[in-house]
């Protein structure tokens, strides 16, 4: 069972109504890139400064569908560095206290209780995955109920280094790949707006 049945694009060219069945789509401000499905798939470059997004139209979106993926601010990263020395300092001062314990009534020989909060602490860590990742993902967490945190370290606690390496390698082999298939979309594309550029100049 897919999580994504279809993705659908509804746009007029000129006075034509024009509906396409998508495999994945491509949204930045002021254009969109829209690749089709099918046996001989096609990439549709619009400009476009109105773009509707809607999910799952009626249903209820529940918390295990949704994986939140933020890069973090130049200004988080400083926070967080911040905060992460602020965690040291603080880490340091206890241990330089648990050398010089002191009890409530004053004993300096007794130990003094140190209480370690810092485990509770979350961290967080950001990724950003293709459309096909993300439904897999998601898939795999929909079907066996798992949440996000807990499905990700399950993953990585019970990878060997012989599967990992092997996964690695191809994760990195398809990455590459679809890096430079959409370069060479991007050039295409380019060649032909230039082309249609020149024709109606």
């Amino acid at each position: 069972m897919k999580i994504i049945n279809r993705i659908k694009a509804f746009f007029r060219k000129w006075d034509e109504d024009v509906e396409l069945d998508l495999a994945s789509a491509e949204i930045r401000e002021g254009k969109v890139f829209l690749h089709t499905k099918g046996p001989e798939p096609v990439t549709y470059f619009v400009r476009a400064n109105d773009i509707e997004i809607r999910l799952n139209r009626d249903a209820v979106i529940s918390e295990v569908d949704i994986l939140t993926v933020k890069k973090p601010t130049k200004e988080e990263e400083k926070k967080e560095k911040e905060k992460e020395k602020e965690i040291k300092k603080a880490e340091k001062k206890k241990g330089d206290a648990a050398k010089t314990p002191t009890a409530e009534n004053g004993d300096a020989s007794a130990p003094a209780t140190v209480y370690d909060f810092d485990r509770f602490k979350k961290r967080k860590f950001y990724i950003s995955v293709y459309p096909e990742e993300y439904d897999a993902i998601q898939e795999a967490m929909k079907e066996n109920g798992y949440k996000q945190t807990d499905f990700v370290l399950a993953c990585i606690s019970t990878a060997t280094k012989s599967t990992m390496e092997k996964a690695y390698k191809k994760i990195v082999k398809s990455h590459r790949e679809i890096l430079l298939e959409r370069q060479a979309l991007i050039t295409k594309q380019f060649e032909e707006l230039t082309q249609n550029g020149e024709q109606t100049g």
